[in-house]
């Protein structure tokens, strides 16, 4: 009998195509297709018409519940009307994701501690499984419709809540109706809130790029320890251009100001709080830069919050110009790929929060653990999910066949929960997730270097074997804070889009003509270009000079240019802004370079390849 949370349908949590280019001998690429496996059989499994039965209830009011504190759940199960066979398993299964206690039957004095109060003539010795999973066999008889279970979660100290704000997360159970050992999710599970904690950070973000006396918009936030807006008010003092003196924030707030020519960054104080943005290049014909998170997961997977807060947080607390939220196809508490209103509803979702000036893709994760994750970003009428685990669009050709009018982008390329198969991905030219939350997939010397990386699966081989890639990062994030992870952990992910058009169709433009570069957090601003074309481009071969532009948002340690997988040249500009000018000697065809910009805090920016093509 299988009790983790595949048995319940449930993946365990975490945290014509052209043919591929040939390649060299690489070491075997390491998949997990075992859980690809799991998943299937799981998805295979006959479910009983029992199975999910039932009905489950909030008992007491738990009162408000702030991250990481303690809560106590009074959680009344109601049997279904075809009942529980003798045999068969009621299961309460604690948040998996973010910090919620497991629950534990053996010390009170201990956070999780859980109490099971069963009907009379019930013979049940309730027992913890994997992953926070509470079983409690149904042994002596069957249990009859409209009988009732407590289990009472927290009972003892309480059980640790989400560490991050959650406007609605729920407390799930199933049911092994039959007894079959397989399971199924009770519906329309009880939700609570998780609040904030108490404002310890002022954030604050402008622009990058501005024309002199254009209107720019400060965006300033209260956030807790970890990122989440605090529910809090606080006078602000500011000191910039074209600003007021004072500012009342309530949560988020923005304020419109007018800047001079100039580099520009905005301070802001409140009381011990205080915030320095990002710089603000006013010129005439600055380049415009969008920054963006296009890959974000919410509770709908295996994430934190609602799909709603985590659009408001990227707009009002980030200060993105543009998202999309990517859960997966066949991963986390409930699957998209069985359930069409769901899906459609996050289309619609995207659509409504869609603007020229706040860029909202439809999008989810493909999410093979055979041949690497990948993130669909839909810009056409066709919005139909393809899952990695139907036969039609079980492979990354497959994939690219079935879809249209997309943007697909493999990340955590290097390894994370799973590395990317070079050998199946099915397009030469296009663009990848360089480095998000899981860490960079650059090169074994990237800053930052993912875990479990995969020889062969780097980002740089992949260019060494003939990709072209264009450079993204982006946050991966689960923590409901897109465009800012990096606040609760090491790691973040930004994508910048340079010069693109207005709304999603200039986003589509941009992307597929690779001009873009990638940040693990800051907003750096980088440009790159090689005899004056743009990241991205192809040139001829030859003798050419490339030229870099920094501005950082701290000190510059190094900016490194990368030639056909080595650094050929480096410097030390010390500063927190530089331009220099490399020699790019006797090209030759099937060559690239790059630049790579790190700061002295361990900030850094990737601009995207410049590939030398063959002589005209």
């Amino acid at each position: 009998m299988m009790w983790s949370l595949l048995a319940c349908g449930q993946g365990e949590p975490v945290p014509p195509s052209p043919e591929p280019p040939s390649a060299p001998e690489t070491p075997a690429f390491r998949g997990r297709p075992e859980v690809t496996a799991d998943l299937v059989a799981d998805r295979d499994a006959v479910r009983h018409a029992s199975d999910g039965g039932g009905r489950v209830t909030l008992v007491n009011d738990p009162g408000r519940l702030e991250v990481a504190g303690p809560g106590r759940f009074e959680l009344r199960f109601e049997v279904g009307p075809l009942g529980i066979a003798d045999g068969g398993a009621v299961v309460f299964q604690s948040p998996p994701f973010w910090g919620w206690s497991s629950p534990q039957l053996e010390d009170p004095a201990v956070p999780g501690f859980t109490t099971v109060h069963l009907p009379d003539g019930l013979v049940s010795e309730p027992f913890v499984a994997d992953q926070g999973t509470l079983v409690v066999p149904v042994r002596g008889r069957a249990l009859r419709s409209g009988e009732a279970l407590t289990v009472v979660y927290g009972d003892g100290v309480g059980a640790r809540v989400d560490r991050f704000a959650d406007a609605a997360q729920p407390l799930w159970f199933a049911v092994d109706g039959d007894g079959d050992g397989v399971r199924a999710w009770v519906s329309d599970p009880p939700t609570v809130a998780v609040h904030a904690g108490p404002p310890v950070r002022l954030h604050c973000v402008i622009p990058t790029t501005l024309a002199p006396d254009a209107p720019y918009t400060l965006h300033l936030s209260l956030l807790d320890a970890v990122g989440n807006p605090a529910e809090a008010a606080l006078d602000v003092m500011l000191a910039g251009p074209g600003l007021p003196l004072e500012v009342r924030v309530e949560g988020t707030a923005t304020v419109t100001g007018r800047a001079p020519a100039g580099v520009h960054r905005i301070r802001g104080f409140a009381g011990e709080l205080g915030c320095l943005s990002n710089p603000m290049v006013v010129r005439d014909g600055a380049p415009r830069v969008q920054w963006m998170d296009l890959q974000v997961h919410t509770g709908v997977s295996d994430g934190t919050g609602t799909p709603e807060d985590a659009y408001r947080y990227g707009r009002d607390v980030a200060g993105l110009d543009g998202m999309a939220l990517t859960d997966h196809d066949h991963w986390g508490m409930r699957f998209l790929d069985s359930d069409p209103e769901r899906w459609a509803s996050l289309v619609a979702l995207a659509d409504a929060w869609n603007r020229d000036d706040f860029v909202v893709v439809p999008a989810w994760e493909w999410t093979s653990w055979t041949y690497g994750h990948r993130h669909v970003l839909l810009f056409g009428d066709d919005r139909t999910l393809r899952s990695a685990l139907d036969p039609a669009t079980d492979t990354p050709a497959a994939l690219q066949q079935a879809v249209r009018d997309a943007v697909i982008v493999p990340h955590h390329p290097a390894g994370g929960a799973v590395a990317v198969d070079w050998d199946h991905h099915p397009v030469k030219d296009g663009l990848v997730e360089l480095c998000s939350v899981h860490g960079s997939s650059e090169a074994p010397d990237t800053p930052g270097p993912i875990y479990d990386p995969v020889d062969g699966s780097w980002v740089r081989q992949a260019l060494d074997r003939g990709f072209r890639l264009g450079f993204v990062c982006s946050t991966d994030g689960h923590d409901g804070h897109p465009g800012l992870s990096q606040i609760a952990g090491p790691h973040g992910g930004l994508a910048a889009i340079l010069d693109a058009g207005p709304g999603r169709d200039g986003l589509r433009e941009a992307l597929e003509a690779r001009r873009t570069y990638a940040t693990n957090g800051p907003r750096i601003l980088l440009r790159f270009d090689v005899d004056g074309a743009p990241m991205g481009s192809v040139v001829p071969p030859g003798d050419h000079q490339a030229t870099v532009r920094v501005v950082g948002e701290g000190d510059l340690a190094t900016i490194e240019l990368i030639r056909a997988g080595e650094i050929v040249s480096s410097v030390r500009p010390g500063a927190g802004a530089a331009h220099h000018a490399f020699d790019l000697p006797d090209l030759q065809p099937g060559e690239y370079a790059y630049v790579r910009v790190v700061q002295q805090d361990g900030g850094a920016a990737w601009s995207s390849p410049i590939f030398v093509g063959n002589a005209p």
